[in-house]
């Protein structure tokens, strides 16, 4: 049984001001009936609009709140009563009345209290925000406000959200994203490298009260070391945390504070200085489920192994640009070693493979395509080498070799297997990477490609604008790396520079997702920068 405050009375407002104005002076500002009542202030610091809402029922499940629009509901916010526990909730109308949940939720609980029956809880939402089902409150809106409390024998007309999973955070410049591993639930968090002591944490819960929290205490970024100015915190917290907190459509309230404050002597953490953001977050098992491009094992020869292939499409315009689409394809297939030719002059299959004795590699190649020697580097560095010699340019046309030198006693396969669709037809490459026996040195050989070199001499472009699938793409394709690296007592970033070459011969890829690219690899490219 559940009982829904039903809204059907309507307030205008006129514009910002009116939200600004203090709610016991002005009627504009708040709401009250028998048993819902509901203040609004703007706070001009924050740029938020602060709710508080007060209600009472007999029931143990109901919900209060409030819905936006101009004539008919569209926006709808408020939370949620089940069992004595309150949960914030951001949504939408979909139609005949149905509100389906927002995939990221925009509204912060503050603070909340239940007593006799009866609950308080305070919390903001943006005044505008980039979610395409909010309502822009900065301008004339409609607010459609409940009533009275009515009864109903079935459901109420609340869904879970889409059916589409949410495994990732962006905000700026920081993402989190998670999967579940065994019986817990992994946490990469990639976020600016800052100096001095800070910490990071992921809360499971509605609010500060009763949370269960994940700190990870930083210093200059990393307890370790720092790549590309970035940092990278990898951690898990059990499923079983979880469970409390999960509704019935198998949502989970997170609290967000990505180098929220600093922290002192043995760990003492400091009062937040960046408010933590909370987000809903729906369908944490079925996140194990997506793939990467990337997959890493161990393997007694090395090979490539089956995987996902990601499809390419570019198509260009009147203006002669290209659109380019990446999409995921799901089917797995063996991929072989040897070459194959796709029916174009540019098709490419390099294999790099490091034997005991000798280095083999094969390569088939554009025009410009040549083989130059390298020598070996310490562990953790790596240069490009030119034939030509000290003072000549390393052009798109020329091969460059990197040769690493490591101390792993066991190989390990990294692959990437592309398609790429087109109208000049179709590519296909792919790359084999095995970590050589101790003393061995590594030997990777590859074009330096057109479109990594324009990227290296003039950037990504003023219009450009990476596309949607690029975030998640590189976030997966790091996710698998540091487990990896984890799996084998290493941490990420003395496999950057490797990860990066290998996105770097993906077709397409470092054009299309240009910015992500130059932010991910940033030592890498300038390293080759410095050769050029």
């Amino acid at each position: 049984m559940w009982v829904l405050l039903v809204w059907l009375l309507l307030i205008t407002i006129g514009n910002v001001a009116p939200l600004g104005a203090s709610h016991q002076k002005d009627s504009k500002c708040s709401y009250k009936t028998g048993s819902f009542s509901i203040w609004w202030t703007y706070d001009a610091a924050s740029n938020d609009i602060n709710f508080k809402t007060m209600a009472r029922s007999e029931s143990k499940n109901y919900w209060a709140g409030v819905f936006f629009g101009d004539d008919q509901p569209m926006d709808a916010l408020g939370a949620f009563v089940r069992n004595e526990r309150i949960a914030v909730m951001d949504g939408h109308v979909v139609g005949n009345g149905i509100v389906q949940m927002d995939n990221i939720s925009n509204v912060q609980a503050l603070t909340y209290n239940m007593l006799d029956g009866s609950f308080v809880i305070e919390f903001s939402r943006p005044l505008t925000t980039k979610d395409p089902s909010d309502v822009d409150l900065s301008r004339c809106t409609t607010f459609f406000l409940p009533y009275e409390t009515t009864c109903r024998s079935q459901h109420t007309n609340f869904v879970k959200r889409s059916d589409m999973p949410v495994c990732e955070y962006r905000k700026g410049v920081n993402t989190v994203i998670w999967r579940p591993v065994g019986d817990n639930v992994e946490f990469l968090i990639q976020q600016n490298a800052k100096r001095g002591k800070w910490w990071t944490a992921i809360g499971v819960g509605p609010g500060m009260k009763n949370m269960k929290a994940a700190v990870a205490f930083l210093e200059n970024g990393n307890s370790s070391k720092v790549s590309n100015g970035r940092s990278y915190v990898n951690f898990a917290i059990p499923k079983k945390i979880f469970g409390p907190y999960t509704d019935n459509t198998g949502c989970v309230p997170l609290q967000i504070a990505i180098l929220a404050a600093q922290w002192v002597n043995k760990y003492e953490i400091r009062k937040h200085e960046v408010t933590p953001e909370s987000i809903r977050v729906c369908g944490i098992d079925q996140c194990a489920a997506k793939k990467t491009g990337v997959s890493f094992a161990i393997e007694s020869e090395p090979k490539l192994e089956k995987k996902d292939d990601i499809v390419i499409t570019s198509e260009e315009s009147a203006e002669g640009d290209v659109d380019a689409a990446l999409k995921f394809d799901e089917k797995q297939r063996k991929c072989k070693e040897e070459s194959s030719e796709m029916g174009t002059s540019t098709d490419m299959d390099t294999k790099i493979a490091s034997q005991e004795n000798d280095t083999n590699m094969e390569e088939a190649s554009g025009e410009g395509s040549g083989e130059e020697e390298a020598s070996g580097l310490e562990e953790g560095s790596a240069e490009v080498e030119s034939e030509a010699g000290e003072g000549e340019p390393l052009s798109a046309e020329d091969d460059d070799e990197v040769e690493i030198t490591e101390g792993a006693e066991v190989p390990v396969t990294v692959s990437v297997q592309t398609n790429v669709q087109g109208r000049a037809g179709d590519r296909r490459s792919s790359t084999t990477i095995a970590k050589a026996p101790t003393g061995t040195p590594l030997v990777l050989t590859k074009t330096l490609t057109k479109e990594v070199s324009k990227i290296i001499r003039s950037g990504c472009g003023k219009k450009h604008k990476d596309l949607f699938i690029c975030e998640s793409y590189f976030n997966n394709y790091l996710f698998e790396v540091s487990n990896w690296a984890k799996a084998h007592d290493q941490i990420l970033e003395d496999h950057m520079w490797k990860a990066c070459m290998l996105l770097s011969l993906v077709e397409k890829v470092p054009s299309a997702c240009c910015t992500k690219f130059k932010t991910t690899c940033t030592s890498f490219l300038e390293s080759l920068r410095r050769r050029m």
